[in-house]
């Protein structure tokens, strides 16, 4: 979706770029040198609580609770999408959710799971930076934003994972 806004007129342009059809996505296997997934840096904004940062394979990854900071926060994560085919629409975890609590079912495997290599806090200038280096670099969707605002009562990281999966499925650089 293409979304063209401006402040002084009300009218607001929405432009379908790419659906993509159902079924699966076939991934082509990885080729020599590449891993069995691939990473996508997700941008995000929050108005979240920062919570205490969470250690993960020698890094630590910042947090956010469900409460309400009342302050924008402005960082960026990587999460690693697996290359093997899959339903559109799929977001494979080795978590099962059972009313409130969540269950890890195995460890987490990069190439057959989403998972979240990296969560960092930025400062504005930072993140206007890479936003813009990342829009300048892109081939299929050069200078434009894939901009994903998660519904209700839905927690930091599976909001990561959902834009990542959009992201990946219609093909987003």
């Amino acid at each position: 979706v293409e979304l063209n806004y401006d402040p002084l007129s009300a009218p607001v342009t929405l432009k379908i770029l790419a659906r993509p059809e159902s079924g699966t996505r076939q991934i082509s296997p990885p080729g020599r040198g590449e891993t069995a997934y691939r990473e996508l840096e997700i941008f995000f904004g929050t108005s979240r609580a920062r919570e205490k940062d969470r250690p993960k394979n020698g890094r630590d990854l910042a947090t956010f609770g469900a409460g309400d900071s009342g302050i924008l926060t402005l960082g960026r994560t990587l999460v690693t999408v697996p290359r093997t085919a899959r339903p559109f629409g799929d977001v494979p975890r080795p978590t099962v959710d059972l009313i409130v609590f969540r269950f890890n079912l195995r460890a987490e495997e990069p190439n057959r799971d989403f998972t979240l290599v990296a969560t960092d806090v930025l400062d504005t200038g930072d993140f206007r930076r890479r936003i813009g280096e990342r829009g300048m670099a892109a081939k299929d969707y050069s200078r434009q934003a894939f901009v994903f605002i998660h519904g209700f009562n839905v927690d930091f990281e599976d909001s990561i994972f959902r834009t990542a999966q959009i992201s990946h499925d219609i093909g987003f650089d």
